[in-house]
């Protein structure tokens, strides 16, 4: 999967769905590991700039638009 700047997203973690606009991803996976995605965004559902770490948080993360 491919993310950039300027895409919209959806990541749900934690019980959570929260869409977004990329200003900026970086996908941390070795070619034999699942994804590890660092995305920077601003979402309006949690008013403001936000980041999520998959490694970390867990979840998945898809491309709207």
């Amino acid at each position: 999967m491919k993310i950039e700047k300027g895409d919209i997203i959806k990541i749900r973690c934690q019980g959570r769905v929260i869409r977004g606009l990329v200003d900026s991803a970086v996908n941390w996976a070795m070619p034999d590991e699942p994804d590890n995605w660092y995305i920077e965004f601003f979402s309006v559902d949690i008013d403001g700039v936000g980041y999520w770490k998959q490694g970390i948080d867990g979840g998945s993360v898809e491309v709207i638009k």
